[in-house]
């Protein structure tokens, strides 16, 4: 099945601009995962007994964002978590919610 003829036309037009990428290579994978950086201590381990957090610390970088628990248990904060703190600064919720 070929392309339609709009989507070659737009991807010649994108690689005739100057500086375009002449190939395609992935980004670069991270250096070290947050078990290796030694951040897993006792914080989240705590957290995982009172809370009954389901997934284990070494499959942590793998799971979805809304899986993580960020902040509660002593991890860098989620994209959730940023998107609220970003929201309460700005006023957009109660301040007694933030």
């Amino acid at each position: 099945m070929s392309r339609p003829i709009a989507t070659t036309a737009l991807a010649v037009a994108l690689l005739a601009c100057e500086g375009a990428p002449t190939e395609m290579t992935p980004p670069p994978a991270p250096t070290e995962s947050r078990v290796e950086r030694g951040t897993a201590g006792e914080e989240f381990q705590q957290f995982q007994q009172d809370s009954g957090y389901p997934h284990s610390f070494e499959e942590y970088d793998e799971l979805p964002g809304y899986l993580q628990c960020g902040t509660a248990c002593g991890q860098e904060p989620t994209s959730g978590e940023q998107q609220r703190a970003h929201l309460c600064e700005r006023g957009s919720i109660d301040p007694a919610e933030c």
